[in-house]
């Protein structure tokens, strides 16, 4: 770029301010979605397609009492304009980057009201311990009814007299939504998370003032084309090992879950799913996965009934693409070390950071190696973890039934090389959640596993994206 007479903003990108003194930079048109220092908009503000540097720097001074280097606004504009954030011919020629959209999911949410009690996995016992990993990170959307039953006036001691929610960007598709506050400086905990794990809001006016997303967690409901609807738990909780043996029964919880309903939305499956490529009746992938779910609840997850599941329910497809999926996610994990701050970025790499040593599976399984024997109780934990996601149907969170079961394989294979022969629960508990995340929680990063698993598949899905687009 000539720094001579510095390009213009673009008119079309989203800006959102945050709390910490960033600024979150939405790209409609490439599908971005930028964490930048707030300074860095100051300055490009100033920029107008004919100042350059020294003119820019005396209009900071002039306008706003601010004094810039010129060296330091050249290089703030070298900076957007790599980000393809300035007008210029190179960004108006530049394609979308479908890295940063999830592929599809076959799931929908639906607003069906629940008229039948639905169909709970077995064994599906939960207590909340107050971990504080539904708290951390994950984006809680408000409507005006959650955000009004919230009484700000009472939490003057937390908020420090700034709002409880803010305007943030968390779809590099969608504009910007009403979300619980987070403190970035403290692992992007929930404004309202105590220092002893607890819910001020819980605490201080009841449950259900609390937002909907939070009453539900960690419960989910799905509803089938036919036959009752299932009711199962999303497995991103860092304690849900503790509840294996003395949680409440999930059907404790129905009443609960069935209130919340009325308003929150469900999921939906549609009648007709693609498995491998090719379009099935839904009651034909309902029995492949309910098969697979009790091949695991009876032989536990070990590398024997790992290899038995691949070679009778995906034709070897895990031990085909083992190596793949180690060298893919590796080299996506650096890749997100050098990115510029896109979409969702080190959210993958956070989860992996929860385990000691989180690269070390998937530099085995790069080399071929086979996972250890787990013991006893990891290889039943990971069983039931495994039943709650087929109950749940999160292999429908991507678009291809079959692609999304070798997924989870595949990260079945990682638990058992990250715990290792004498790992406990909890470990296994950690690993499914770092592994599972491209699959059932930060859908952006199952492109690296799509990719080993099928790349023909995934390049005609990202190209089916920019045809859509009309690029």
């Amino acid at each position: 770029m000539n720094v001579a007479s510095i390009p213009a903003l673009r008119e079309d990108i989203e800006v959102n301010h945050r709390p910490d003194g960033q600024v979150d930079v939405r790209d409609p048109r490439l599908f971005n979605l930028y964490t930048l220092d707030a300074s860095y908009l100051d300055i490009a503000r100033h920029f107008d397609g004919e100042r350059d540097s020294q003119a820019v720097s005396e209009a900071l001074a002039d306008e706003e009492g601010l004094s810039s280097d010129p060296a330091e606004i050249e290089q703030v504009a070298q900076e957007l304009d790599t980000l393809y954030l300035l007008d210029t011919a190179t960004s108006a020629e530049a394609e979308p980057s479908v890295d940063n959209m999830a592929p599809y999911a076959l799931v929908e949410a639906t607003s069906r009201k629940l008229r039948v009690l639905p169909e709970v996995a077995t064994q599906a016992n939960w207590s909340c311990r107050m971990c504080g990993s539904c708290c951390h990170g994950l984006a809680v959307e408000l409507s005006e009814a959650e955000e009004a039953r919230i009484d700000g006036d009472l939490y003057d001691d937390v908020l420090d007299g700034e709002e409880f929610v803010v305007d943030a960007i968390i779809d590099p598709e969608q504009p910007a939504k009403r979300i619980l506050r987070q403190r970035v400086e403290n692992n992007r905990a929930c404004i309202f998370l105590s220092g002893e794990g607890q819910c001020l809001v819980h605490e201080r006016q009841g449950s259900q003032a609390k937002p909907d997303a939070c009453q539900i967690f960690p419960y989910m409901v799905v509803h089938l084309p036919k036959g009752k609807p299932r009711m199962t738990m999303r497995t991103n909780c860092y304690s849900m090992h503790e509840s294996w043996e003395d949680g409440e029964p999930a059907e404790e919880a129905i009443p609960e879950v069935r209130r919340l309903l009325e308003t929150h939305e469900a999921l939906k499956v549609p009648k007709v799913v693609p498995m491998f490529g090719r379009d099935k009746e839904w009651e034909h992938v309902q029995k492949v996965f309910d098969r697979v779910s009790n091949h695991f609840m009876a032989n536990g997850v070990t590398p024997e009934s790992l290899d038995e599941a691949d070679r009778k329910y995906l034709r070897g497809r895990l031990a085909k693409s083992r190596e793949k999926f180690g060298k893919s996610l590796l080299s996506y994990l650096e890749e997100e070390k050098k990115a510029a701050i896109p979409v969702e970025e080190g959210s993958l790499r956070e989860y992996f950071d929860l385990l000691p040593r989180p690269k070390t599976p998937l530099e085995a399984m790069k080399k071929g190696e086979l996972p250890p024997e787990p013991s006893q109780e990891v290889a039943h934990f990971l069983a039931r973890q495994t039943q709650l996601v087929l109950h749940g149907f999160g292999p429908l969170n991507v678009p291809d039934a079959g692609m999304g079961l070798t997924m989870l394989l595949l990260a079945l294979e990682a638990c058992l090389h990250a715990v290792g022969r004498r790992g406990k629960p909890q470990r296994a508990n950690i690993a499914f959640m770092a592994y599972t995340a491209p699959l059932l929680e930060v859908q952006t990063h199952a492109w690296p596993i799509l990719e080993a698993i099928d790349p023909r598949f995934t390049r005609g899905l990202r190209e089916s994206y920019i045809e859509e687009l009309g690029y």
